[in-house]
């Protein structure tokens, strides 16, 4: 008994067309170094890590930021709640 299947979607065999790239309406931002201090020298209001890391990715650039976090309208950033 065979169970031989289709190849799936995006895969390269039996395909000579290549697959189509993800895009996306949000360019990604690297995590820097001077995020990294900046995140290390924000007050001890919330200590998620990942949100001190956005909000110091945020402020530089005068990003608002959009979030439904209790904690984030505690540091110097402009937040738009969803």
């Amino acid at each position: 008994m065979s169970t031989s299947r289709a190849p799936s979607p995006g895969s390269s065999r039996g395909s000579t067309t290549p697959p189509t790239p993800v895009t996306t309406a949000f360019p990604s931002l690297p995590v820097t170094a001077a995020h990294g201090v900046r995140a290390g020298l924000l007050p001890m209001v919330h200590e998620d890590p990942f949100d001190r890391i956005l909000v110091a990715q945020a402020q530089p650039m005068g990003w608002s930021f959009m979030t439904r976090n209790p904690w984030i309208p505690s540091y110097d950033v402009e937040v738009m709640p969803v």
